[in-house]
This record gives C-alpha cells, structure tokens and sequence, in this order.
C-alpha cells in the first residue's frame, strides 16, 4: 500500500484526480452529448471533496468500511432526492434507456446521473491507485465509456482517451519512481532507457489518435471538395449564404473513403438529405452565379410553400372542383385523370444527433416542413439552393441533436398524380396553368376562386423560376453533349420520361462506379471526359453528368450534395450515417411537381477499396500488435513476480539470481558461463552493481545447501525491481 501524509497532496494525488476528472467527463460527454464545461466545476468539487474523505479514513482500519459504507448511502439519498426534484412522467430508469430516442432535458436527472458516476469513479480510482495500484485494472476501467462509444458508433479514439492514457502514464512513472528508488512522488527516475521507453510510448499513442483524428487523411467523400463544402462553410448571421464557398470541383482524381460516423438518423426509412446546390457550371467546377438564390425564407414552410411541396395533388384538386362545377365538359383529357385512385401524401419525423461533427448547416430532406431542437428554439432559414442554415448561434453543433419534419409527395404508379406528371412537359404544363387560371374565376365560390388564382400564379412562377436559374449550359460542352442528350431522350415525350431515360443511360454498363478514376487531363472539360472517355467516376461525376445532360435536352435540373441515410444499424435502432454516405446528385425539375431527386451513380463493386484506407488499416494493426507485444511482456514479469513469491524460498532465491544475471547479461555486461559467482559479483561492482549480499546468499543455498527464510526472498526481489527498473 502506497503511504502518504494525512493532509499533503502530492503531485501524484493531483494526477489521481486528474484521472478520475477525465473518466467522468468522458462518460457523462459518451452518454449525455453534455457539453464537458458545464460540468467540470460540479464534477471537481464531488471529486475532491470524496479524495479528502477517503484520505481521512484510509488509515483507520476495518473502521473505515463502515465510513465508506456511510457514504455510499449519503450518495445514493442524495442521488433519489434529485431524482425526486425531476418535473416529467419518465422515470429515471425509463428516461436513461430512451435519451438517445426521445431525449428530454430533465435537469434533475442529468444532476443525479452526474452525482452517482463522479462518486463511483472517485471511490474506484482512489482504490485501484492509492490503495493498490492497478494499471491494467484502470485501463479495464477506461473501456467502458470506449465500449459505449462503440455501442453508439462514435469515433473511439478521442482527445480523452489519449489524455486518459497520458494521465495513467505519469501515475505509472511515479509509482515506478517510488519502487524502484524508493523516492518521494516528486521525483522522476531519469535514466535513459526508461524515458526512452516512455517516450515510445507515448509517441505511438498520440501517433495512432493523430491518424485517426486528422480530417484531412481519411475523408469519405469521394470527391475532397465535396466534403471540404460541407464540413468548411462559414456563415454570417445574416441569414443569407454569400459568404459560402462558391465552388465544388467536378473533375475525377483517386479518393480515399472513410468509416467514420458523423450523424445517427432516427428515421422509418432511407432518405437522401440534401446540404446545398449549385446553378452554374463552368471551367470544372460548380459555382454560385446568382447570389439571389441564396436568400432564404424562415422555417417552418408556410401553407402555400407546403402546397407547393404537394403540387401534383393540389393541382388535380382544383381540376376536381372545376370538373364538379360543369368547367371541364370539353376537356375530358383531364377528368380522365381523376378516374385513378389518389395517391396518399406521408409525413414522417426524423430524428438527428450530430457525433462529434461541426455542421453549419442543418440536413434538409425533400419535403421538409420543419427542423426543431428538443431543447432550444432554432431560427431557420431554407434558401433555392436547398441549403438549410441558421446563424452562427443555433447551428448544429458536435453531439447535438434536431427533430426533422417532412413529407414523401412523390405519388405512387398509376395514381392520378402520377398521370399528370408522366403527361407533362414544359410546354404543356404552361398551357395546363392558363387554361385552369381561366377557368377558376367560373367557380361560385370566390374565395375559392382567388386562392387557386394565387396557387396557380405560383406554380408558374417556380417552373419561370427553374428555367431561367438552372438551364444554364458553358462554351465548353459541346455538340456531342447535345446530340447524346437527344439520342437517349428521342423516345420520350414528358420531362419524367426524359429524365428517366437520362439515368437509365448511366446503368447501360459501359459505365463503372472506380475511387481511382484517372485524374482529367487539364485541357479537357471534366463532365465531357467522364462521358465519352473515362466512363470512371464517383457521384461527382454521375450527377455532374446527368446534370449536364438533362440542361442539353432542356429540362431544368441543378446539381446537389448532402447524404444518403441508408445504413441501418439494427443493435442501436438507428441509421449511421458516415462520412463515406456524402452524396451528389442530380434534382431534376419536373413540372406538375416539382425537384426530384435521380440516382444516376452506379452501386460501388465490392472489391473496390482505396488504397489510404488499407494503408491506414496496416498501421492501425501495427500498432495493435506493438501495443499488445507491450503489454505481454509487462504481463509476463507480473505474472513471474506473482509466480516467484508463491515458491520455495531456496527455488525463488536461484530463479531471481539466474533471471537477473540474464538481465545484466542482456544490457551488455561481461558474463561467461565459466566464471563463478564470486568473480561476477567482483566485475559487476566494479562496474557500480553491488551483488554482494545476493551472491552470499545465493552460494549458501546453491553449494552449501543452506536454508533461507521468506525474508530474504522478498529483499533480493526487491533488489531485482530495482535493478530492473534501472536496467530494463
């Protein structure tokens, strides 16, 4: 048992705490997404005062059970009387399993929670350091909040475990200090070989967190401008987006992909989110031409902007009126359409918790109403490029979560709604548009009457709006781009059959799904190489492509990024959404309902592996096995002292004095099998190794077949820790 004096607090006490601080910390951050600075102050103030307590009575013998025992039930008094304070319908029990569901801000029970883990930790670390000090033990500790993180999937390695590490590292340096030199705490064994060994240590660790937590070595997405957009952008709380980066490079090169959760979804279904678009092309890259598309309007969607959202639906409703009222008997081409079934809009609630990931802006699927926070009121903002943004003091940040509401509008096959959009084109979608807008003013409801005018004026000025925005088309794509483009779309009439056959046009098997794609040659245009030469690329170049090729044909479409939530983890009930999920895509305007989303990227082979990713797994397995190699052999010489104590006191004396000449002989000192113990001894004290004691003993018991006692045992053990902690 390690001896202090009462009341000083050594260096090493302050480490303790230290460790224990961080472990706590840790956890409360794993389980709670609690921001660590609002707890640090309570945390340390639970803590200190428990080290005190456990000071007091560590030297009072049995006695001090009944103290600890007194403790334990002040905590656990203390920890229901919190609980009790708690103002919701959820018991503790009941709101600690649904946090990560339907988290709850009950104040009181993150005030129980954070009293229980510091005074459980306090009295776990306080044992296992001062009482009996057990590094492996500590480390076995330290995986349960490693383990939750795993359980969550959230990145493991994290600036507290290494600091964790480093913490237990200094301890360990101490407790080495005072058993091999039987020094106070304050002093540092200084020789060579053991700050070296140290030093390697800690290399590899910070080496190993420094490879895992670099966002620039191992970033999904496969194009790095892609992901740089997204994980980059700066917002003024100005609420518009003109401060944004206005490019995204579409030109191929080798990347990298990475396994790294950045979000968890809550969600009944897949869902593609979106984060922002773009409206012009030009030299290889996707820009921001109009700023007047990054003005956004607030959240939640008004009514008309939800109508909007439900245009197809909403349309054929105003022609049913009509129909009704006797304004549609010359026009049975469209009462035809009402003899289909209606095809039923769902809403849905998603539900997002950032991992460890700073987003200034807010996931946005198709149909989005609303986005909340559980906690907190958000000013949101929805622009024409999709990208969702709030400013600079309510966006997401790491650990935090939001409720996202929205709706699926897109209608089933041979519903009424998607009738009408399959017999629409831009042409007759404009005639469809005068022709109701003529008629509504017929109805004998006025009321009526003036809000189809006005949705209707709507629905114009969108499809004017998409036009005029996102048909934009550079010098240098050329004639061949439009002649492709009429060639695919030659069969088709409607702009959903055109962009249908678009996609379709990508999955023919002339093209490949290839992170290694070769880089564009600088004299060729990036989406015209990727079509007729190449035919290699990632999502940039699919949806660039696509994009590209529907403008040629004339059908307004804008290229956008964001993600795809499809990776459902059945063991957290939830999807994970990592950074290898970042997506582009094409959003294809489709009169009679609006942008909807293609998938002209071709499913990835399953060989397809990159190259960083397996180089970055050979050292992450690298430094498992020198870790583990680390460990086995300050496991074995535990396992051999645990060993040698247990023996006879005549074998344990001849196994310490035999292991401790290979020792030496191993650090380089002179030792033949032909000397005898005494011309060693001799040599070695010349050389500053006094075995004189050891060598008398072991020679009585080795020639003279003498006796010894378990004390002498235990005293050349204790010549051997220290040799060996001298001489590693």
């Amino acid at each position: 048992m390690l001896r202090f004096n009462k009341w000083s607090l050594t260096p090493f006490h302050l480490l303790t705490l230290l460790l224990t601080l961080t472990l706590t910390l840790w956890l409360l951050n794993v389980c709670f997404n609690l921001p660590t600075w609002l707890l640090l102050v309570p945390i340390a103030l639970i803590q200190f005062l428990s080290f005190l307590f456990f000071h007091t009575i560590k030297e009072k013998g049995n006695i001090a059970v009944v103290y600890y025992c007194g403790y334990a039930l002040v905590i656990f008094l203390l920890f229901k009387w919190f609980n009790s304070m708690a103002i919701t319908s959820l018991t503790y029990t009941q709101w600690l399993g649904s946090f990560m569901m339907v988290p709850q801000p009950v104040f009181a029970y993150f005030l129980s929670s954070t009293l229980m883990l510091s005074s459980m930790f306090i009295a776990l670390i306080y044992y296992f350091v001062i009482i009996h000090f057990r590094p492996m033990v500590l480390i076995l500790i330290s995986a349960l909040p490693a383990t939750i993180c795993i359980r969550m999937g959230r990145p493991t390695v994290s600036s507290y475990l290494f600091i964790f590490m480093g913490i237990l590292l200094l301890l360990y340096m101490y407790y080495c200090s005072y058993e091999a030199e039987e020094l106070p705490y304050t002093v540092l064994p200084c020789t060579k070989s053991y700050w070296s060994t140290m030093s390697l240590l800690l290399l590899c660790i910070f080496l190993t967190c420094s490879l895992l937590l670099i966002p620039g070595s191992n970033l999904s997405n496969p194009i790095h401008t892609l992901l740089r957009t997204q994980v980059t952008n700066h917002l003024q709380p100005n609420y518009t987006t003109s401060t944004l980066p206005k490019e995204s490079t579409a030109t191929s090169a080798p990347t990298a992909l990475s396994d790294t959760p950045i979000f968890e979804v809550r969600a009944t279904k897949p869902v593609y989110f979106r984060t922002r678009g773009w409206d012009y092309y030009e030299k290889n890259a996707w820009h921001v031409k109009r700023e007047a598309l990054s003005l956004g309007y607030q959240l939640p969607k008004s009514e008309m902007n939800q109508k909007l959202e439900q245009k197809s639906l909403v349309l054929l409703n105003v022609i049913e009126r009509l129909e009704k009222n006797g304004l549609l008997q010359d026009m049975p081409e469209l009462t035809h359409l009402l003899e289909a079934p209606i095809s039923p809009i769902t809403y849905y609630a998603a539900y997002v918790t950032t991992l460890n990931y700073s987003h200034y802006m807010y996931l946005n699927p198709p149909g989005l109403i609303s986005i909340s926070n559980p906690f907190s009121p958000l000013d949101l903002y929805l622009n024409a490029l999709e990208i969702c943004f709030a400013n600079d003091k309510t966006r997401p940040y790491p650990n935090e979560g939001y409720v996202i509401s929205y709706m699926d509008t897109f209608p089933a096959s041979n519903s009424r709604e998607m009738l009408l959009i399959e017999s629409l084109d831009p042409s007759t979608y404009n005639q469809l548009i005068n022709f109701l807008l003529d008629r509504v003013w017929e109805q004998h409801n006025l009321q009526q009457a003036q809000e189809d005018e006005y949705f209707l004026k709507k629905c114009s000025d969108e499809m004017e709006t998409a036009t005029l925005h996102f048909l934009d088309i550079p010098n240098s794509i050329t004639k061949r781009t439009y002649d492709l483009a009429q060639k695919i779309t030659a069969s088709s009439t409607s702009t959903y059959e055109k962009a249908l056959a678009i996609q379709n046009y990508f999955y023919n098997g002339e093209f490949t799904y290839d992170l290694n794609s070769p880089v564009t040659p600088l004299d060729k245009d990036a989406i015209e190489y990727f079509l007729f030469e190449s035919k290699r690329g990632t999502c940039v170049q699919f949806a660039s492509a696509m994009t590209m090729l529907c403008r040629a044909a004339g059908i307004p479409t804008r290229y956008m990024e964001g993600y795809v939530c499809e990776e459902y983890d059945a063991s957290k009930g939830c999807y994970i959404i990592k950074q290898k999920h970042a997506h582009a895509f094409p959003e294809v305007y489709l009169p009679g309902y609006g942008w909807r989303i293609f998938e002209p990227t071709i499913p990835a082979t399953e060989n397809e592996k990159s190259p960083l990713s397996l180089i970055l797994l050979l050292i992450t397995c690298l430094m498992f096995l020198f870790i583990l190699y680390f460990l086995s052999k300050v496991l074995s010489e535990q396992l051999w002292r645990l060993w040698i104590v247990r023996q006879e006191p005549k074998i344990a004396l001849e196994a310490i004095y035999s292991r401790l000449l290979k020792r030496l002989k191993k650090n380089g000192y002179v030792i033949e099998v032909s000397m005898t113990p005494i011309n060693i001894s001799h040599i070695l004290l010349e050389q500053g190794i006094d075995l004189t004691w050891l060598t008398e003993h072991y020679c009585k018991v080795h020639y003279g077949h003498c006796s010894c006692d378990k004390t002498v045992v235990l005293q050349a053990l204790q010549l051997y820790k220290f040799l060996y902690h001298v001489h590693p």
